[in-house]
């Protein structure tokens, strides 16, 4: 919080992450361990990637006017994240080409659409 991105983050992380230092520690873990089983497994990969990009978007803003921080370095993270996102690469070897065969013969609405969506 020494070299604050914007003043609402700052404010964010101070008033809200600190004070509840134990639960967010929590969430971060669980978080990471999602995504990378996810992206592993080829379980769920567009929310994955999703997820995946939305996370490092958070630690961008927290570590983007660091000094000595490689700038450039977010796009390399944030972009293989959407192309995750984008493709659905765990259709082929992962879980995902699974779960995509068993719905096949399903009717395309409700939570049948949303797992398609994630997958």
């Amino acid at each position: 919080m020494a070299h604050p991105t914007f003043g609402w983050y700052a404010a964010f992380l101070k008033n809200v992450v600190v004070p509840n230092f134990g639960l967010f520690g929590l969430l971060t873990f669980v978080t990471e361990i999602a995504l990378g089983v996810g992206l592993l497994l080829g379980l769920l990969t567009r929310l994955a990637g999703l997820g995946g990009a939305l996370w490092q978007v958070n630690i961008a803003l927290g570590a983007y006017n660091v000094p000595g921080e490689w700038y450039w370095i977010w796009a390399l993270l944030i972009v293989p994240q959407c192309v995750f996102a984008a493709c659905g690469a765990g259709r082929p070897l992962g879980v995902d080409g699974a779960i995509r065969t068993k719905l096949a013969p399903l009717p395309d609405r409700g939570w049948v659409t949303l797992v398609r969506l994630a997958t």
